[in-house]
């Protein structure tokens, strides 16, 4: 799982006054409605104490997966969230398709696993 490190932060926000951190968390309260920090967390697959360190500025250094994952939860690019890229339309039914698609695609990927790992087996 790649990690952006804080060079990469930096590159990705050169042109900003402020750091790619202090975007994501101002992004992600902005973003994430109080009291539904439990929905986003089960649809992107991150605790909901993980965000919560998030929101509060803590332990702020998703890896590349995580924020994929977050945005197609928030229904909203990567880059929106660690730029000062404009705002998007945010689609709420694009970010539950979306969000259904990556169960299903990782529902799909673990019987496959599992098959081959029964065929390995005999």
């Amino acid at each position: 799982m790649p990690v952006l490190t804080d060079v990469k932060w930096k590159m990705l926000c050169f042109a900003s006054m402020r750091s790619p951190r202090e975007i994501f968390v101002q992004r992600l309260n902005e973003l994430l409605p109080k009291g539904e920090a439990q929905l986003y967390a089960k649809r992107a697959r991150i605790s909901e104490q993980t965000i919560s360190r998030w929101r509060n500025g803590e332990r702020v250094n998703p890896g590349l997966d995580t924020l994929t994952r977050l945005a197609a939860a928030l229904g909203v690019p990567v880059a929106y969230l660690i730029s000062d890229e404009p705002a998007p339309a945010v689609d709420p039914q694009l970010a539950e398709r979306l969000a259904r698609d990556a169960e299903q695609v990782e529902s799909a990927t673990r019987t496959l696993l599992e098959a081959v790992r029964s065929a390995t087996k005999s």
